[in-house]
């Protein structure tokens, strides 16, 4: 029976990634079985497919500019479902944002479609932080939202990339989200669900954001897919060794769902004229604190139940290619190694030619 891919993926689209996996351990049939079942469920240029002709080459633009995609694409993506009419959301640092436009817009076909109050050139309206109406946005690290729509389809219906531009980093979006479920990103090489277990095993969301009334819709939204959203958690579960909310994290720890991505095309570019193509992920440098929120009433806790937010920096330099999110007591530690070290290369570099500097 399991060597009938008519029957095994009926079979395994019903499972749980980790029951898929379990399956995979079983005997050398399933292993087989499970593999080749996950290299067609898992096929990231086929999923991009729906929105760019070209994945592997975005995927190598997202290499070059640390560009991920997030929101409800990574989380349909690492679930194996589609929600009807969602968008790519695609997040990219305000100093790569014209150039992610304009391959959307030269190689894709894409066309800028500005909001209100927006700039009509979307180049312009990289330089421009602007609010959108969708409450999603609605936070700190974002600078400015850019749509760009495709030509209409045989149905009439649209495609739509949406361009989140980053204040800082793009991880700094994502923690800023409002719930565990759709902290998932895709990088140009892997696929990365911060909070797997919660997410896909027990289809749970903890809200990480208490302005629940600004977050009133996305929550009703990821209610509807079958999501039981939860404000906190009991002691014994948060305090577990298992557990993704201990103090401190990071992107690829152990508790990190990673699903490396076919490469095949992929092109990975030096950094600099002095530092080499990356063999790792940068956004695996990305890490952050659980904090605990406990409320009290009159000098006594209410309840022993745990709520958490999440915490972190930015580590930027001009030495850096790319900007991360980490604890700040590591900003402190390595901020007085990145101040000298930088001055000497004021002095000993020319300050715009950059393609020596970054690390």
């Amino acid at each position: 029976m399991f060597d009938r891919i008519s029957i095994t993926d009926v079979l395994l689209n019903h499972c749980t990634p980790a029951t898929i996996y379990r399956f995979g351990r079983t005997c050398k049939l399933l292993r087989r079985t499970t593999q080749f079942y996950c290299k067609r469920a898992f096929d990231i240029n086929a999923r991009l497919r729906h929105f760019l002709a070209d994945p592997v080459g975005f995927r190598t633009l997202m290499a070059r500019t640390g560009t991920i995609i997030s929101g409800s694409n990574a989380l349909q993506f690492m679930g194996r479902t589609v929600y009807r009419h969602s968008d790519l959301d695609v997040y990219t640092e305000q100093r790569h944002s014209k150039e992610v436009g304009r391959w959307l817009v030269e190689q894709e076909g894409y066309t800028f479609r500005p909001h209100t109050d927006q700039p009509h050139d979307f180049e312009s309206a990289t330089e421009t932080r602007t609010d959108v109406d969708d409450p999603e946005y609605k936070i700190n690290s974002v600078y400015s939202v850019l749509d760009f729509v495709s030509a209409p389809l045989a149905d009439g219906s649209q495609r739509t990339v949406q361009v989140i531009i980053a204040m800082k980093s793009v991880m700094e979006c994502v923690f800023e989200f409002h719930s565990t479920a759709v902290m998932n990103v895709i990088t140009h090489c892997a696929a990365y669900s911060l909070y797997p277990k919660g997410t896909f095993e027990e289809m749970r969301s903890l809200v990480t954001d208490g302005r629940y009334t600004l977050h009133r819709r996305a929550l009703e939204k990821y209610a509807a897919r079958g999501y039981r959203n939860v404000a906190q958690l009991m002691p014994n579960e948060a305090d577990s060794p298992t557990s993704p909310f201990r103090p401190e994290r990071w992107v690829g720890d152990d508790v990190t769902w990673i699903l490396p991505l076919d490469m095949t095309g992929v092109k990975i570019m030096p950094l600099s004229r002095t530092t080499p193509a990356l063999s790792f992920d940068p956004i695996t440098l990305c890490s952050w604190n659980h904090v605990e929120l406990v409320s009290k009433e009159n000098g006594l806790l209410e309840d022993v139940t745990v709520q958490y937010a999440i915490h972190h920096s930015e580590l930027n330099s001009e030495l850096l290619y790319y900007r991360y999110t980490v604890p700040q007591d590591f900003v402190s530690l390595m901020m007085p190694f990145f101040r000298k070290h930088g001055a000497m290369e004021y002095v000993i570099r020319d300050s715009n030619n950059k393609e020596f500097w970054f690390w």
